[in-house]
């Protein structure tokens, strides 16, 4: 095929004829006894497509995308309505997501309370997967989280389209798309400071494994736990918290008493750590480039007399 001709259902297009349907402006500015806008189908295609073009600068994967779909069609045939025009977008954009061309999501610009509710959303979808659903839809797993259908709907609608309108998601797709937003796809290695009784507590938790995480080493500060092992991992001397960029380790679970917690976190950071899930019951300070969670058990706790004294 020429790269002057395109092929969309059989049909030859030339190129140089759906450019052609979106000439540079040689017209005189309108005056007031002229028509200053044409509305009709077949303007406003045209000054879609213009407006495409400038944004393309000239990318020949995109002009292709545009003369492939139902849109290079219309302009062709002439015939353009607002519907249509509404098909082609869609259609674009199908294209264009499906090839890789459009730019990646920017995560970092999604608000952190949706990033919070996306580890709810596949934990549930797991259990539905251990139960072999294969589909579900927004307003069963609103009604199984306690939220509303809009909400998941919404959340969704920030990385993708998941779901089919009147069908609702495929649970093993859903569960593919949001491991691989918040980087699940793969084993995460985590490093554990402190293997007090809260840190030995963390340590046997199977639950990380669901969710792809290993804790790979563990860190005190005691002689006496030093060299002993807890399953398969045997706790190391806290000053070979320096290795952990060699071992490739980028997140860290402190719990470590309260006035220790600073000190060890700038530690991780040194080590290069990225992530620190901190348990111990404190504020910490580090790098904007480091994110941190606490939990603080005790202090969720605390929350709870109040509701229970009928406010």
């Amino acid at each position: 095929m020429k790269h002057s001709e395109l092929t969309c259902k059989g049909v030859a297009l030339p190129l140089r004829a759906v450019l052609l349907n979106c000439p540079r402006s040689t017209k005189k500015r309108a005056t007031p006894s002229e028509p200053r806008e044409d509305n009709s189908g077949q303007g406003i295609a045209q000054k879609f497509f213009r407006v495409v073009t400038l944004v393309a600068k000239r990318s020949y994967q995109l002009l292709l995308v545009l003369t492939c779909t139902k849109f290079g069609q219309f302009l062709l045939t002439g015939s353009v309505t607002p519907f249509s025009i509404g098909m082609a977008c869609e259609c674009v954009h199908k294209y264009v997501s499906a090839f890789g061309w459009a730019s990646p999501m920017r995560y970092h610009k999604i608000s952190d309370e949706t990033i919070r509710r996306l580890p709810v959303y596949l934990r549930d979808l797991l259990t539905l997967s251990q139960q072999r659903r294969a589909g579900v839809s927004s307003n069963d797993l609103a009604s199984l989280l306690g939220v509303n259908p809009w909400q998941i709907r919404k959340d969704f609608s920030y990385f993708g389209d998941f779901g089919t309108r009147g069908v609702g998601y495929d649970v093993e797709n859903l569960i593919r798309q949001i491991r691989k937003i918040l980087r699940l796809s793969t084993v995460n290695k985590v490093a554990l400071v402190g293997v007090g009784n809260l840190g030995t507590a963390v340590m046997a938790y199977p639950g990380f494994k669901r969710y792809g995480f290993e804790i790979v080493a563990a860190f005190d500060i005691a002689p006496k736990k030093i060299g002993k092992h807890i399953g398969d991992v045997r706790i190391e001397d806290i000053t070979a918290l320096h290795t952990l960029y060699r071992r490739q380790i980028h997140i860290a679970a402190i719990a470590v008493p309260r006035d220790a917690a600073q000190e060890t976190a700038e530690a991780v950071v040194r080590a290069g750590v990225k992530g620190i899930l901190n348990f111990s019951p404190c504020y910490i300070t580090v790098p904007k480039r480091v994110k941190v969670i606490t939990i603080d058990i005790a202090m969720d706790l605390a929350r709870l007399p109040y509701y229970l004294s009928g406010n």
